[in-house]
Formats: structure tokens, sequence, C-alpha cells
């Protein structure tokens, strides 16, 4: 037996944990949060809201998984999308701010529209993309690619209004570019 082969000493047997060490994140690659509709109350919301459609290419990467954060009226839009391994829908896990937030530090990157979960996301200092429609708002100034609100915050712009394709393929290329650690 094992005892009778250490003699009895369990100090021998006495390992030095952990020796198998898991990747944070491994099972999921690079972690992207998602929002790409304002609210349905929202004044002009028509105007902010992506195609969930335009985000079809964002999947198409398998080093990259997608976690919805939209609650609400469009959270059903995920249908649209051909959902795999890298799509999560979490609406039914946020009921409230505090959730948001914790899902937001659990993740590596989000892409937000500029509503209040890409604030959050920049209040925790966590990195974030904004894609912004055109015209901006406030928060958003003209044409900066960054926030002087949220240092960890990129803005990402529609080269027209109502044009999201093209931002969402520099989105895509860049977030390839981001899970094979460029």
């Amino acid at each position: 037996t094992l005892s009778h082969i250490l003699d009895g000493s369990v100090a021998q047997v006495l390992a030095d944990v952990p020796y198998i060490a898991v990747s944070d994140g491994a099972a999921y690659g690079l972690k992207v949060g998602l929002v790409w509709a304002d609210s349905p109350t929202r004044v002009g919301n028509y105007k902010r809201l992506c195609p969930i459609s335009e985000l079809q290419s964002l999947l198409d990467d398998s080093g990259v998984t997608l976690f919805s954060l939209r609650v609400e009226k469009f959270k059903h839009d995920l249908l649209e999308l051909s959902e795999g391994d890298n799509l999560i829908n979490l609406a039914n896990s946020l009921c409230d701010f505090g959730d948001t937030t914790v899902t937001v530090g659990a993740l590596d990157l989000v892409l937000s529209l500029d509503v209040f979960v890409l604030h959050l996301t920049g209040a925790t200092a966590k990195p974030a993309w904004g894609l912004i429609f055109r015209p901006t708002g406030f928060l958003s100034q003209t044409e900066c690619d960054e926030s002087p609100w949220h240092p960890m915050l990129r803005l990402c712009r529609q080269p027209e209004p109502g044009e999201w394709a093209t931002m969402i393929s520099r989105v895509g290329k860049d977030s390839v570019a981001l899970s094979d650690g460029g």
C-alpha cells in the first residue's frame, strides 16, 4: 500500500498546491459584454438602435464570447442571431444595477451604445468601446476617440448617421486582434 511505501509519513505526501493552474477565462476566450439598444421608452431611440443583424459578424470569431447585457424589450433580438457557444444571453440574470456592475467586472471588454451600461463600465474603470451614433451627444463629444469622462473608454463612431456596418467591421477586426493577444 501507499502508506507502507511512504513508511506511514504523511508529511511526505503533502503537496505544494495549486499544481494545476486554470487560466482566467480559458473557457470563454475574450469575454465581451454587448449592448446594441437603448431603453425602448427613450425619445429618439430609433436613431440609437444598432440593428442586431449588424452584429452577426462579431460572433464569427471563436476567440470571442459575447455576453448580452441587454434587458427589457430588445433582449429578444438575439433570436435573430445564429446563437452558438460564443453568445450568452444574460437578460434573466440582470435584475438591477448591482447585477450589471458585477457582470461588467467579470468581463474583459464591453461594446455598448452610449447608454447607461457604457457609463457604468467607465465608472468601474473596465475597458469599453462605445458604439457612437451620429449626431453625437454632449458626453461623447464630436470627433475624438477618447472620452474625457472615462479614460478606459474608446469611442467608435458611425461614419454617417444610420451607417453601422463600417464601424462594426472595424470593431470586429480590433476584437479579433485583442483576442489574439494584440
